[in-house]
């Protein structure tokens, strides 16, 4: 099974001559990685989601300790009625929002982990490999996903809803394949007279049609996003502003924040560059993404919106006018 997996065409296996003439690549990749980690920890900490889930939590460890007093209940409806006050549709995007956060955080962590040596033909490298690919992949997601709630608040039509599931879903089949391909792969590092001072670092592997493929079918589907936030809200910017404050809508600025990811890593994630190479990119559009998603500044109202529980139908339930029946 391992040779027919090596010999598949476009898989590309890092070589260690960078290392040799630039040891300290791991000390500067790291430190951008961490760069990213401590920004997701701030992004999680000051997170509506997190401080809502530990409210919830300490109202009903207040429950079970103290059942007695008016001023309990008091807090405790006072605290219902602040998240009552959230609507749902903006509760979902919230939630996505600290799903991504954590992705990026043990992302990082794993990333962070790559870098440090490992034994000859450590399973722990592909472990960490992979869950580094794959958090990274679920914050992309979970920032799709907070776009296409806003897509759906703002009115699309039922088929682009099924359409964008699909494609997504089509994406991530590809995501899993790559990962289970291109996995990890220790190679050694400095003088080799004895094994026992043998240094071995963790890389991974490239497989280019699959990694290729996968960030084609995103960057196209962001180039869609970015269409109809466009379309749908050029109208009312043109009419109101002179059409180019689209451009600072922070839907939009999402949506280029995400172009700007895939931009930066399309080249790393599908060749074999360096270790500079492989995870700078990765960091900068990691904390762009971070920064754009975490904004909070108001939008321009919507002709259309939709409030809907957190759940994958309301994904493709077609939308509703205000005041349809």
């Amino acid at each position: 099974m391992a040779p027919s997996i090596l010999a598949l065409s476009g898989l590309d296996t890092p070589s260690v001559a960078d290392e040799d003439s630039h040891p300290d690549f791991h000390v500067i990749a790291s430190f951008f990685i961490g760069w990213v980690f401590f920004y997701s920890i701030s992004c999680i900490v000051s997170s509506p989601a997190a401080k809502s889930l530990v409210h919830s939590l300490f109202r009903q460890r207040q429950r079970q300790v103290n059942d007695f007093g008016t001023s309990t209940v008091k807090t405790g409806n006072d605290v219902e009625s602040i998240t009552s006050s959230i609507s749902p549709s903006k509760r979902d995007s919230r939630t996505l929002l600290l799903i991504m956060s954590l992705a990026f955080a043990t992302g990082s962590l794993a990333n962070f982990g790559s870098l440090t040596s490992f034994d000859s033909g450590s399973g722990l490298c592909d472990f960490v490999i992979a869950w580094g690919e794959l958090t990274f992949m679920t914050a992309r997601l979970m920032a799709l996903f907070i776009l296409l709630f806003a897509l759906r608040q703002m009115g699309i039509a039922h088929w682009e809803s099924i359409v964008f599931v699909v494609w997504l879903l089509v994406g991530l089949a590809f995501i899993f394949f790559d990962s289970a391909v291109a996995t990890g792969v220790t190679r050694p590092v400095g003088p080799s007279d004895t094994t026992d001072t043998q240094r071995f670092f963790c890389y991974r592997k490239h497989f280019l049609p699959a990694s290729l493929v996968t960030s084609i079918l995103y960057i196209l589907l962001e180039l869609i996003v970015l269409g109809r936030f466009w379309f749908l809200l050029a109208s009312e910017s043109f009419s109101r502003h002179g059409g180019w404050s689209t451009l600072y809508d922070l839907r939009i600025l999402r949506t280029l924040s995400l172009l700007l990811l895939d931009g930066l890593t399309i080249v790393p994630s599908a060749i074999v560059t360096n270790t500079l190479g492989e995870f700078i990119p990765l960091s900068i559009g990691s904390i762009i993404l971070l920064a754009a998603f975490n904004a909070t500044w108001d939008n321009p109202p919507v002709p259309r919106t939709i409030s809907a529980p957190f759940d994958f139908r309301t994904i493709i339930t077609p939308s509703l006018p205000k005041g349809a029946s």
